[in-house]
This record gives structure tokens, C-alpha cells and sequence, in this order.
């Protein structure tokens, strides 16, 4: 049965459905819940109320229901070959398909929400299929005895098709039958959100990577990296990125004897990255089709910048650790949500938002007992602050997380 969130007064959002527990805290004490539920000339919910402008709860559990059940098959293979001593190539193939059915039912006679007094049925299955490809080669074109290079060249293809069916129907013609020909209205919209039940969405993205490591002795390292990224969909055009990453590590504990009962460790490692967001995900595209009615093939990638500094240090013989990062990251061409005007809330999407952020992060680990039993003691400190820049006042949302929220 289901148990949506209720306000006590019906469902607590305009999707919500009717609930189990939604009317229970308006019922006296006094009222006994197995008093009879239903009408038994019609079927409909009978209560304690004289107007019987509550639904029963008991009718709830058994006139209405939720069904949901899931069908998942993935898999995974992977190939080695050591071509040598300083060389290696992989390959991987992984596999994903889920099938899901969803259903929400209610036989006429209720009271919540007013839209399925006379009965309703909503049914639709989900298929979502994902098929990577991944080739790896690891070499290492230096070794030497103070020097060493590696590296690890790859190339990565994704396919991911995600496709819903379904149909809504009102106006129950027989009571308790679950086929949509047993209700007189038909339609392809969501009864809780009015969008369409049926979509197509297919996204193929094909990527290049460069991953290398530089150590020098032991007390001086670097780490490098350049991605490519292409991806294509049937709402985009094709989308091209290059993101490349840069750190330096210096570990000068490393360079002369220290003490390893008071000060066993001390590194200092600087970075910086760029990444970004060269698609939509299948969410907003799907909302964009729905709710704005068109879709933007426009859209530039998202970028990022990140510079960190972090520093480890490490006494007592590791005993406690301390770890303090410093960070700096910028947000350009952000995707926000445009306003039109006040019929129509959300039209279209658009890049027209700048964002940088700046943090501090202080982890402290202290190793109370090392011996048989082990007791670690961990706090975190975490400080940050966020500035927005140029912003278009007409797009007055950018998505930061959950169903609704934006800023």
C-alpha cells in the first residue's frame, strides 16, 4: 500500500497519492480503527466522520497499491597481456542492463487525492542498457636508479540507452480489474506530474586519456594527465573537451635521517585540474523535453579549475597525522534555468553563470591504541566560501542538487 508523505489534510505535494498512515494523527484515540471501512452498496471508504471527508486507512491497504520490481544483469571480462617487463595491455568490456515495472492503482471510492475518486491505474517499464569498452596500455618508457617515467595511454567508449513506456488511465469501469481497456479515459501523460510517459534517450561518449608518473628518488614525484572527451546524443550535438591536470609532490622527509619516533613524515604536494561537464544527463534532458518544452543543442561544456595545496605531516611514529588542504576552484559557462514570464515559469536552459569557490580542509588522526586492539580517534575541519560572478538576471536558477533545490 502506499505511504506517501501526507500533510494530515490529503497529500502533502500536488504528486502526492493517497497514504496508509496520511489520516491516522487526525483520528481521536477514542475512534477504533476496525470499525468497517467500506461502503458495502458501492465500495467507497466509510469513516467515523459524519461527512466521511477522511479516507480510511484500512481501505487505503486494500484499494490501493504500489508495485515495483526490478530485472538486472550486468557483467564483466577483462583480458591482460604482459608484453614485457616494462609494458602492458588490458582490455575491458563491462555490461548493464535493468529492466524496471512500476505501478500505482486505486479503486474508485476514495477520497485522496480528489483526482482519483473514480479510480486510477498508471503503469510503465523502464530499460536502461550501458556497454563500455576500455584499452589500456601501461609502459614504462624510463626506469632508471634515481629516475623513473610511466605511463598509461587508454581509450574508453560508452553507450548508454535509456528508454520509458508508459500509460495512465481514469474512470475504473470494473472494480479491482488492472487493465487500462477496463477504464474509460486513456492517456500518455504522468498522473502525479502531467509529463509524458514516453522517452527516448541515447548518449555514446568516446574518450582519450593520458595518464603519466615522474618520481625522482624518493623524495620528489609528479603526476600528469590529459583527457579527450567527445560525446554524442540525440538532443546535442556532437560536444569535444580537453582537460588536462598537473601535480608536484615534495616529500622532504625523505632526504636525510629524522627521527622516526617524533617526526616520521612531512609531504607538500600542489596540483591543478581542469574537468568539466560536456552533456546533460538523462534527467535533464528528459525535463527539458517536458517542462521546457524545447531543448538547447547549444549548450557549451561546463568547465572547472581546481588548484590544491595539501600538506601531510606525520609524527610519533605515524601515530598522528595531520592533513591540511587548501583549495581554489572556478565554475565557468554553468548551465542555468531561464525565466520567461510569470505563466510560464521555466522555458529553456542556457551557459550564463560564473561561480569560484575557495576552502580550507584540516583532518586530524591520532592512534589512541596500536596493539592487539586498535582505537583511532578522526576530526575534520571544514571551511569554505562561494562567490558567484557574471550572471544572467533572467536565468535565475542554478542546479545545485536534489528535486528542487537551486540557488
Amino acid at each position: 500500500p502506499p505511504v506517501s508523505a501526507h500533510s494530515g489534510s490529503g497529500p502533502l505535494s500536488g504528486g502526492g497519492t493517497s497514504s496508509v498512515f496520511g489520516d491516522v494523527f487526525y483520528t481521536p484515540r477514542s475512534i477504533d480503527l476496525a470499525i468497517p471501512y467500506q461502503n458495502p452498496e458501492n465500495g467507497a471508504s466509510a469513516y467515523y466522520r459524519s461527512v466521511n471527508d477522511i479516507q480510511h486507512p484500512f481501505w487505503t491497504v486494500y484499494n490501493a497499491g504500489i508495485e515495483n520490481s526490478t530485472n538486472r544483469i550486468y557483467g564483466l571480462t577483462k583480458i591482460n597481456f604482459e608484453l614485457s617487463d616494462r609494458a602492458e595491455f588490458r582490455y575491458q568490456y563491462n555490461f548493464d542492463g535493468i529492466n524496471e515495472y512500476q505501478a500505482f492503482w486505486q479503486n474508485p471510492g476514495g477520497l485522496e487525492p480528489s483526482s482519483f475518486v473514480n479510480g486510477v491505474f498508471q503503469d510503465l517499464e523502464i530499460q536502461k542498457q550501458v556497454i563500455e569498452n576500455r584499452i589500456e596500455l601501461d609502459f614504462e618508457p624510463l626506469r632508471l636508479n634515481r629516475l623513473s617515467l610511466s605511463n598509461t595511454l587508454g581509450i574508453n567508449y560508452i553507450s548508454e540507452h535509456l528508454k520509458q513506456e508508459g500509460v495512465s488511465s481514469s474512470g475504473m469501469i470494473e472494480r479491482g480489474l488492472l487493465q487500462h481497456s477496463n477504464f474509460e479515459n486513456t492517456f500518455q501523460e504522468n498522473m502525479f506530474t502531467g509529463q509524458n510517459l514516453n522517452w527516448d534517450y541515447e548518449r555514446r561518449t568516446l574518450s582519450g586519456y593520458l595518464l603519466g608518473d615522474i618520481h625522482f628518488d624518493e623524495w620528489m614525484y609528479s603526476r600528469y594527465g590529459l583527457r579527450y572527451e567527445s560525446i554524442k546524443s540525440l538532443d546535442q550535438q556532437n560536444m569535444e573537451s580537453m582537460y588536462p591536470s598537473v601535480a608536484v609532490g615534495f616529500i622532504p622527509s625523505m632526504l636525510g635521517n629524522i627521527s622516526e619516533t617524533v617526526f616520521s613524515h612531512l609531504q607538500i604536494e600542489s596540483s591543478l585540474s581542469f574537468a568539466g561537464r560536456s552533456w546533460l544527463s538523462e534527467d535533464e534532458i528528459r525535463f527539458q523535453r517536458q517542462i521546457f518544452r524545447e531543448v538547447n543543442t547549444d549548450l557549451k561544456p561546463e568547465r572547472y579549475r581546481e588548484w590544491q595545496t595539501r600538506l601531510l605531516l606525520g609524527l610519533f611514529d605515524e601515530r598522528l597525522r595531520l592533513e591540511v588542504t587548501y583549495f581554489q576552484r572556478e565554475f565557468r559557462d554553468l548551465i542555468t534555468y531561464g525565466l520567461n514570464d510569470a505563466q510560464t515559469l521555466y522555458t529553456h536552459v542556457k551557459n550564463s553563470a560564473e561561480m569560484s569557490m575557495k576552502g580550507i580542509e584540516v583532518q586530524l588522526d591520532y592512534r589512541l591504541v596500536d596493539d592487539v586492539y586498535l582505537w583511532d580517534v578522526e576530526g575534520n575541519l571544514y571551511s569554505s566560501a562561494t562567490e558567484f560572478g557574471t550572471f544572467d538576471g533572467e536565468y535565475g536558477g542554478v542546479y545545485l542538487g536534489g528535486s528542487s533545490t537551486t540557488l
